[in-house]
């Protein structure tokens, strides 16, 4: 009997092994990876193959649009949800966000994260913010992978310079064959008040000095 359950620990640990292997291959992790090659090489072409610059454009214009409605006084509020459904204007600035990010990633390397605030000052919140004050990003290892089916959401811990708060930045991906695309920024609209709050935080403390 104990032999019996040793060998099927055994063929479940073997089994294991496999499926571990075999999404390090072919998981959003093989895709991290990918992304990672692409900028330290500076590789555009290969770049876009796991990032869908359009989509992930759309993603944060959407929740920064959101997010600057939400900001105003609420008699404007109904105006400005009509306003921002002028599908030319999104279009228009999807296409500047997709192509600073783009112009923003071209200059990256190594472990460095491209800076939040040139994106920012875009969008619609960036009117509303002083993007100057945003601080840069490190990036310092993956957080967590939440895969289901073909859609994982994948958090990277970033950490602000010259701070010692970290945060999570989740980034949702799809699966495109035998390969992971990143389509959107999940939590952009949590993560950016924070990196303001740091920003201001580190802007009182050099004034303090």
């Amino acid at each position: 009997m104990k032999k019996v359950l040793l060998l099927l620990v055994v063929v479940a640990l073997c089994a294991g092994g496999y499926w571990f292997y075999n999404r390090a291959k072919t998981g959003p992790e093989a895709s991290l990876v990918e992304i990672r090659a692409a900028l330290e090489a500076k590789d555009m072409a290969r770049l876009e193959k796991y990032v869908d610059f359009k989509r992930t454009s759309a993603s944060l214009v959407e929740q920064s649009q959101n997010m600057a409605i939400d900001l105003l006084p609420q008699e404007l509020q109904g105006a400005a949800n009509l306003l921002r459904r002028g599908l030319k204007a999104k279009k228009q600035l999807t296409s500047s966000v997709r192509n600073q990010l783009i112009q923003s990633v071209e200059t990256v390397s190594g472990q460095k994260v491209p800076e939040v605030a040139d994106v920012v000052k875009l969008l619609p919140i960036g009117k509303l913010i002083n993007p100057k004050m945003l601080p840069n990003l490190e990036f310092e290892g993956i957080d967590h992978v939440n895969r289901q089916d073909s859609i994982s959401l994948v958090g990277l811990k970033v950490r602000p310079v010259n701070s010692s708060e970290s945060m999570v930045v989740e980034l949702r991906m799809l699966q495109k064959e035998d390969y992971w695309q990143v389509v959107g920024v999940e939590n952009f609209a949590e993560v950016l008040p924070k990196l303001i709050s740091i920003g201001k935080k580190n802007k009182e403390q050099g004034e303090g000095q």
